[in-house]
């Protein structure tokens, strides 16, 4: 990937006016409902999906699979664990200071 680009959602209707933040998961926790802690329980359960989609990954070199695997587990648990441990917070070091976290996640894959 030389360059990162973001595209709207095509079926997005507004993006300009879009908030990915609607829903406040530390208020619903404290209401008794799903919140943040099970989402993150939800990126943790798909990690194994993940590393099996490096290990398939023809556009990588084989012998390399495993490191790069290994490395991204690594990444996401740490920012699992990171944001687990601060409500609303940034990652740091894994980001520029303008991006959400959410973000981070998704670029390291």
């Amino acid at each position: 990937m030389d360059e990162e680009a973001f595209h709207v959602f095509p079926l997005l209707d507004g993006p300009e006016s879009y908030d990915p933040n609607t829903l406040d998961y530390v208020k619903m926790e404290e209401q008794g409902l799903p919140g943040r802690r099970e989402w993150l329980e939800v990126f943790r359960a798909s990690i194994p999906t993940y590393v099996k989609k490096i290990h398939g990954d023809a556009s990588l070199p084989e012998v390399e699979r495993e490191a790069i695997a290994d490395q991204f587990v690594d990444k996401f648990n740490s920012a699992l664990e990171w944001l687990s441990s601060h409500d609303g917070a940034r990652i740091p070091d894994l980001e520029p200071e303008d991006q959400e976290p959410r973000v981070t996640c998704v670029r390291l894959w």
